[in-house]
């Protein structure tokens, strides 16, 4: 974070393009500029490699209030990443937002609209009153037709059908039921779809699951800051040297074809799930 923050660090959203090897080396010692998914996975890497365990969040960060519509309104610009590190002490993680170690100064590309602390300091940069009434009016039609009329609960959906001249029979039980018949009938397509969508599974990440499985027999789990290697060097013990032979060589060729190919070898892949798919382990 001392480094962010004394190093040149700038926050923009058009960065220079990372070769995808090593994207978090040229990141902290060439380009130095980017946004909050850079700053948010260069500290997990740096985190992970000191032994602390860290996870990337990507959630939101502020919103806009509306009060016309007594409502907060939440835009995909107010998108952020931030990490959590695990402190082993206190048995919690701890949250921290390397991007708000950058300066307010070195933000570039009108980026500042993208951080919602900082786009909310000042009038400057803000339409006139007229139009911000305008807009926080529109937006809050919107919301109520959406809370209203697509969004209307079952008394107001009784209500509709009685002035059809259905009745007074109808209930919010005959309601539930409709739905429940159309969302099946809408969720057949979907469920044909997905079905025949199975066998598309990338053949990497299809390979890597069967292997996970069969590493469960043995009552290996893959911990949450595992990688292939790792998992590996924990399974090697719980294994016969003809098993580790074998997994070694599977797990050696899935990070030489997944993180050091540059190009897809859609053949070698294939290879490598057929074999992924023989190998078994017994159940402990």
């Amino acid at each position: 974070m001392q480094a962010f923050r004394s190093q040149g660090f700038r926050y923009t959203l058009n960065p220079p393009l990372l070769d995808r090897q090593d994207e978090v080396d040229q990141f902290l010692f060439s380009s130095r500029q980017g946004f909050c998914e850079h700053y948010a996975s260069a500290l997990a890497f740096l985190a992970r490699a000191a032994g602390m365990p860290a996870r990337i969040v990507v959630g939101y960060q502020g919103g806009e209030y509306n009060p016309v519509g007594r409502f907060w309104q939440v835009r995909s610009s107010d998108a952020h990443a931030w990490v959590e590190i695990w402190l082993a002490e206190s048995r919690q993680w701890l949250r921290v937002d390397p991007t708000s170690a950058v300066a307010p100064l070195r933000l570039a590309d009108g980026a500042e609209q993208s951080v919602p602390a900082l786009r909310e300091r000042g009038m400057a940069g803000l339409p006139p009153a007229w139009l911000r009434n305008l807009r926080q009016n529109w937006q809050a039609a919107g919301f109520a037709w959406q809370q209203w009329v697509v969004g209307y609960d079952a008394a107001r959906q009784r209500n509709v059908f009685q002035r059809l001249g259905l009745g007074e029979s109808v209930s919010a039980s005959s309601v539930l039921q409709a739905l429940f018949v159309g969302v099946l009938l809408a969720g057949l397509p979907l469920a044909w779809w997905w079905w025949r969508g199975r066998g598309r599974e990338e053949p990497m990440a299809r390979g890597w699951r069967l292997l996970l499985a069969q590493l469960r027999r043995r009552r290996i789990e893959a911990g949450p800051c595992d990688g292939p290697l790792e998992l590996l060097r924990r399974a090697k013990p719980d294994l016969a040297a003809a098993e580790y032979a074998q997994l070694k060589t599977l797990v050696s060729e899935y990070v030489a074809l997944r993180y050091r190919s540059r190009a897809a070898d859609a053949a070698r892949q294939r290879d490598w799930l057929r074999r992924s798919r023989r190998f078994r382990l017994a159940r402990k």
